[in-house]
């Protein structure tokens, strides 16, 4: 038998580019929608449960405790050129975020953007697979220098990920030489892609910062009830109140405090999760339900439901992340 093999995203993401150049955003739609993203999920899944097992391993090295972000390094775009965009770890062809951003702003349903912050439930797997970041080679945590050019990597964001504090060795892999096959991360192509689809990030601070929240994650069934309203300010300030079903059974609350509350009253052993810290499990009246400030139940969302089963499949599948039961529950 005779196997198929998927395209590469960034194959599909390229041509996506040049049809919105060219002024045919429903073909690039199309296309861009073609890409399996639970294929992509299953990558991320793999790559996350090696990085568990082997930190688990690691468990008794030394740390200096330090932390960094690849987001804050100003030579990063010199990196990404030295290595063509290629990741130095699984040789993987990434794509540069902004680049990504410009085709989400766009294509808003095919290539899901839920702001800055990635959230797992509103963000196309794409972003968690192919977007381009730096890594340590040494890790800062272990004493790794932090601003070194040459204690640092071009890799996609799953191998990033994986990684964290880790050295090679305890990850098992080992750094490839820079690629040479002239790679740009469709970098190349922004500036004419911004200027056809009229997309300038400095004058869409909003979307580029929250994004648009789709009408169903991870394309689930599309409901009337499950259209969020884009994040805007009311007349005295408040942000706007958000309800609605992600999916059956399953309800969300943002800014919403005096639905919330309507909820936990008819449920009293309704069951919630903090979009926030969605590692847990509460009960609707739990003191972690509250906010740290004691005044918003909502001001950050809540995942509202009575079955629990279906919860945690929603938050497995959302935010590969197991929740447990909150100690006061």
């Amino acid at each position: 038998m005779n196997m198929v093999s998927a395209p590469d995203p960034a194959d599909v993401i390229q041509q996506a580019c040049r049809l919105l150049i060219a002024g045919w955003p429903e073909d690039a739609a199309r296309l861009v929608s073609s890409i399996d993203e639970r294929q992509l999920k299953g990558e991320w899944d793999e790559a996350f449960a090696h990085g568990r097992t082997a930190r688990a391993k690691a468990r008794t090295t030394t740390s200096t405790g330090k932390r960094t972000s690849w987001t804050t390094h100003a030579g990063s775009d010199a990196i990404y050129r030295r290595d063509h965009y290629t990741c130095r770890y699984c040789g993987k062809r990434t794509i540069h975020v902004r680049v990504l951003e410009a085709v989400s702003y766009a294509l808003r349903n095919a290539l899901r953007y839920g702001g800055q912050s990635w959230p797992f439930a509103y963000t196309h797997r794409l972003y968690w697979t192919h977007t381009t970041s730096l890594e340590h080679l040494v890790p800062v945590a272990r004493g790794g220098a932090e601003h070194d050019p040459e204690n640092f990597v071009t890799v996609c964001w799953v191998c990033n990920h994986a990684k964290g504090d880790l050295l090679e060795s305890e990850l098992g892999i080992e750094s490839l030489a820079p690629a040479s096959n002239g790679w740009t991360g469709l970098t190349s192509l922004l500036a004419d892609l911004r200027n056809a689809i009229g997309y300038d990030p400095d004058r869409e601070p909003e979307w580029k910062r929250y994004g648009t929240k789709p009408r169903t994650p991870m394309g689930g069934r599309t409901r009337a009830s499950e259209t969020k309203p884009a994040r805007t300010q009311s007349s005295r300030g408040q942000a706007t109140p958000s309800v609605f079903e992600v999916e059956e059974g399953i309800m969300r609350f943002h800014n919403a405090d005096h639905e919330y509350k309507a909820w936990s009253k008819e449920h009293p052993a309704g069951l919630v999760v903090n979009e926030s810290a969605v590692t847990s499990i509460h009960r609707s009246g739990c003191k972690h339900v509250l906010y740290p400030d004691g005044n918003s139940y909502t001001r950050k969302p809540k995942l509202c439901s009575t079955d629990r089963a279906r919860l945690e499949s929603y938050v497995k599948n959302n935010f590969s992340v197991q929740p447990r039961s909150c100690a006061w529950f």
